[in-house]
């Protein structure tokens, strides 16, 4: 398994739907500025400056588009999937066998502490959380490039985190093929993934998606 370093890269290929927001709003305002100019004359444009503030628009359009995170992955295959041969270190390093969970629900929250809608749903995963203990439904926090563990566990747990942590790798990242924060996974008492859900989740969702098959 990977054991996640204090000063470890972020997994390439993860971001969030906010991160990059301040690259699309300088190029917003140089579009912008440009259309001002257009506007005050356009008999002064030349054809070859028009050509790039086509350029500039649809290299805009393109950029908030991918870090919408709304394109379309195709992860159905992810769901159906066994939860094998998968180990993480919680915070204080101790390792955790997620196969070894069988038997139970278990609800894996991928997130990073400074992502915006992380933050915003955590409320909602920490009643879940409470409402859930002892019943046979486990959530976990599944940390990403957020410090070293000790600066992650103080920093989820201001955040109002009430469940446990742990440590995602670069194998997690591959194996579920997570792209963006927040990314919830659920995993049925067979060890089978049920549902992958990215964006924001809500309390109610959670309670449909752990719910037992008929």
């Amino acid at each position: 398994m990977d054991d996640p370093q204090p000063a470890e890269a972020p997994p390439q290929g993860l971001t969030t739907n906010t991160r990059g927001l301040k690259t699309i709003t300088r190029g917003l305002t140089t579009i912008t500025r440009g259309l001002t100019t257009i506007t005050r004359g356009l008999s002064t444009i030349s054809p070859r400056e028009v050509a790039v503030w086509i350029a500039i628009l649809a290299l805009s359009a393109a950029l908030a588009y991918s870090i919408s995170g709304e394109h379309g992955h195709d992860h159905d295959h992810i769901v159906g999937q066994p939860l094998t041969d998968m180990k993480l270190r919680s915070t204080d390093g101790a390792v955790v066998d997620l196969e070894a969970l069988r038997g139970e629900t278990l609800v894996l929250n991928v997130f990073a502490t400074w992502c915006p809608p992380c933050r915003a749903e955590i409320p909602d995963l920490s009643r879940f959380h409470t409402a859930h203990e002892g019943s046979g439904i486990k959530v976990y926090g599944v940390v990403f490039e957020s410090g070293p563990p000790d600066q992650a566990e103080a920093d989820s747990r201001a955040l109002g985190v009430n469940y446990p942590l742990l440590l995602g790798n670069a194998t997690f990242q591959r194996r579920f093929e997570l792209h963006s924060y927040p990314t919830t996974l659920v995993v049925d008492p067979r060890g089978v993934v049920t549902h992958r859900f990215e964006g924001p989740v809500t309390e109610a969702q959670l309670e449909d998606m752990a719910r037992p098959a008929p």
